[in-house]
């Protein structure tokens, strides 16, 4: 996501926060196949210390003009999970 590869600017926003780096790398793929790109913050610093008991959690970033599509990939994963 950075102006090189996108040639877009822009604010960043939360689409969602999870608890560990499985569930965070799923919703970046989940993302990322449908066209949006994120970041995931604190993804880094909780695997390397994910044994130590460190309660930080992973936010999923993304562009504020992809934040709804972002919301609407998201949910469709949850509807998906229900079944």
């Amino acid at each position: 996501m950075t102006e090189r590869s996108e040639g877009r600017r822009g604010r960043l926003i939360e689409v969602a926060s999870v608890d560990n780096v499985v569930e965070a790398e799923v919703l970046r793929q989940v993302l990322e196949d449908g066209g949006v790109r994120c970041l995931l913050q604190n993804a880094d610093a909780l695997s390397a210390y994910s044994a130590g008991g460190v309660a930080r959690r992973i936010a999923v970033l993304v562009l504020e003009d992809d934040a709804a599509r972002a919301r609407a990939l998201i949910g469709d994963l949850g509807q998906a999970a229900r079944g």
